[in-house]
């Protein structure tokens, strides 16, 4: 099984997390704790209603989001522990391409999106969820065990739409915030310091007037203008 990672050729999307993308990654966090706790539950339920077969196949976009959220939060002291065990139990042999972080962020956001558009034009959840609401105010609901299970069911396909969906948005604003970061960084390291080019002689230096003569050649632009000819002032014969 291999894992959508990369940074699909972006150098800012390489290498540990910078604090400006703290608060970004703490909602992608939320959102990963989210994802994980409802398909535990969904993977629970659907066992039980449909069988062990039919919970892992409606529960596989979910699984594979939640492994790109892992390894995108490896720097995270309690999201660690998760990315060390997958690659040392589940992702051995390609330990060396999944190297995480923020390397993942672009396929977090893609398939999350993906995901999250897909199950709203064609999924199970909202036909769910039209369904189930009327039974949350039946009194005869909360004494049947099989409604009980149907109204969980639905929450956490309602968590898990949702959490994807906010995990997209939170994961493109972190990206906005990288992209921005990093081109601000390369033009102010790319602006020469002023006066630092080869004609740096003509600029003016500092206290020192623009229009004070220099030893030798004296430029145009440095020369004091003649002054026009009067007559009767006493100059010439």
């Amino acid at each position: 099984m291999v894992i959508p990672v990369g940074g699909f050729g972006a150098p800012h999307l390489s290498g540990p997390p910078t604090p400006e993308l703290a608060v970004h990654l703490h909602r992608l966090k939320v959102c990963l704790y989210a994802m994980l706790g409802s398909c535990a539950a969904k993977l629970l339920l659907t066992t039980l209603l449909a069988g062990p077969l039919q919970a892992f196949l409606s529960c596989g976009n979910l699984i594979v989001n939640s492994l790109i959220g892992i390894m995108l939060l490896r720097d995270d002291a309690t999201i660690k522990p998760m990315y060390e065990f997958l690659m040392a139990y589940c992702f051995r042999s390609c330990a060396e391409q999944c190297t995480g972080s923020l390397t993942c962020l672009l396929p977090f956001v893609i398939c999350n999106f993906i995901t999250a558009i897909m199950e709203i034009l064609g999924g199970p959840t909202l036909r769910f969820v039209c369904k189930t609401a009327p039974l949350v105010a039946e009194a005869s609901t909360w004494n049947d065990s099989s409604k009980l299970m149907e109204l969980a069911y639905t929450l956490a396909l309602a968590v898990a739409l949702i959490s994807q969906f906010c995990g997209a948005i939170f994961g493109y604003q972190a990206f906005k915030e990288a992209t921005s970061s990093y081109f601000n960084d390369a033009s102010t390291e790319g602006n020469p310091q002023p006066f630092s080019g080869p004609g740096r002689a003509l600029q003016p230096s500092s206290g020192m007037s623009s229009n004070a003569p220099r030893s030798g050649y004296t430029p145009p632009a440095f020369r004091a203008s003649p002054q026009p000819f009067q007559p009767f002032s006493g100059q010439g014969q």
